[in-house]
């Protein structure tokens, strides 16, 4: 199963970069809020340092995400 490192624009104001965990029609879920907790640095080490059992979760409904960009694809 691939991960992927994605940026979630939404709200013409706001952006959260984490791991996608989940998407429909209603909500995108991210697993940790790397923006808050890391210095974005090269992108690999992220996945190292923050995938863990006790991950921050964040839920944003789907008419308020402009746009969904993946940085990157982790296998």
């Amino acid at each position: 199963m691939s991960m992927q490192i994605c940026c979630v624009h939404y709200n013409d104001k706001f952006k959260s970069i984490g791991f996608l965990y989940f998407k429909n029609d209603r909500v995108v879920i991210l697993l940790n809020d790397l923006t808050n907790k890391a210095n974005l640095g090269p992108i690999k080490d992220i996945c190292n340092n923050y995938v863990e059992p006790e991950a921050s979760i964040m839920i944003i409904p789907r008419d308020q995400v402009m746009d969904i960009e993946i940085l990157q694809e982790i296998e």
